[in-house]
């Protein structure tokens, strides 16, 4: 058995604000009709106002993992574990990450920011950066903002071209606040490379499969120009 405590009492909720994971702000309801997040926007009188939004959540969420990940900390934050905080306008306002069981912890980044790794062992000790860069770009990017990217633009293409560009702007901004050292010049370049590994949930269901299967697809993030991380 296992108990979990209410996500509403870790975000604090203050009044007119909701909590949700992300991925529900996808979900269409029963006889089809639009996305959630797109209802939400039309009811705050912002009908429009997708890539706002999206540029809010994206510098919420972006920042923060990235620097997580460059101290050696590899969340898998897909819109199940990722949880958002919406006010009365439904604008995102904080995050609440849950369920660690699939994190990955590299004892080497960690040792060299300061930190000792937690007393665990088996798959969440992980120094391959591959492994690192695979659980959180393929979870955050490849899903949480995949599906948002889908649920805004709403079979618009050349709206979700420019969603992208919204995102990659914000990972580009957090780069750029992250120290210049070889790791994350790494990182960023796998972030911002032609193909980004995702989770190939429908080839694992099929091969009846216990463990996590990747598959590279063309990356959304690759259009912009090439950054590199500077301090």
């Amino acid at each position: 058995v296992l108990l979990r405590e209410s996500p509403a009492a870790a975000a604090r909720l203050r009044p007119g604000e909701t909590i949700l994971p992300v991925a529900a702000l996808a979900v269409r309801p029963a006889g089809d009709g639009p996305p959630l997040i797109r209802t939400l926007l039309a009811a705050a009188g912002a009908p429009d106002a997708g890539t706002d939004w999206l540029a809010a959540f994206a510098d919420l969420a972006v920042p923060p993992l990235l620097r997580l990940l460059s101290r050696g900390v590899a969340p898998a934050a897909h819109g199940q574990n990722l949880l958002v905080v919406l006010d009365a306008h439904a604008r995102p306002r904080r995050l609440v990450y849950r369920d660690l069981a699939d994190v990955r912890l590299s004892p080497g980044r960690l040792a060299r920011h300061g930190f000792d790794a937690a007393p665990v062992g088996g798959r969440v000790i992980d120094d391959d950066p591959e492994v690192l860069r695979t659980m959180l770009f393929g979870h955050l990017f490849g899903t949480t903002f995949g599906t948002l990217v889908s649920a805004l633009a709403d079979h618009d293409r050349t709206a979700g071209t420019r969603l992208w560009r919204v995102v990659a702007a914000a990972a580009g901004r957090a780069c750029d606040g992250l120290p210049a050292s070889p790791e994350n010049r790494a990182d960023r370049a796998a972030l911002f490379a032609p193909e980004l590994r995702v989770k190939a949930l429908t080839l694992m269901r099929l091969r009846g499969v216990d463990r996590d299967e990747w598959m590279p697809l063309p990356n959304p993030l690759a259009d912009p120009p090439q950054r590199e991380c500077t301090s």
